[in-house]
């Protein structure tokens, strides 16, 4: 045990030597580029029912996975309710109760 702590110590002492500690860290991943023009928001929420990929996107908690199971999913069966949007795996109430004011759905034609 105390080896392993020894060589933990040694490692990490060793990465900020070189600086690869600080730079690995500090680095983050390339975002995808969303047109932020058209923000969402309370006076402009967004139709389920025909929003795009991207403007999807811009939901908090809602990433390139989450808008594609919900356009899929509004394609077989399109939403009635702002709640539906729960039924997609990985949307659950706390990710909900964000969405809720900035999302909408328009009523079908009949």
């Amino acid at each position: 045990m105390r080896l392993l702590c020894q060589l933990t110590a040694w490692a990490l002492a060793l990465e900020m030597a070189i600086g690869w500690g600080s730079a690995v860290r500090a680095e983050s991943p390339p975002r995808a580029n969303h047109d932020h023009s058209k923000e969402t928001s309370v006076e402009n929420p967004i139709d389920l029912n025909s929003a795009t990929i991207s403007e999807l996107c811009d939901l908090p908690g809602i990433g390139q996975t989450r808008a594609n199971a919900i356009v899929t999913r509004r394609k077989r069966k399109p939403f009635r309710r702002t709640a539906e949007i729960m039924r997609i795996r990985g949307i659950g109430r706390a990710t909900y109760r964000r969405l809720r004011a900035l999302i909408m759905v328009r009523p079908s034609p009949k």
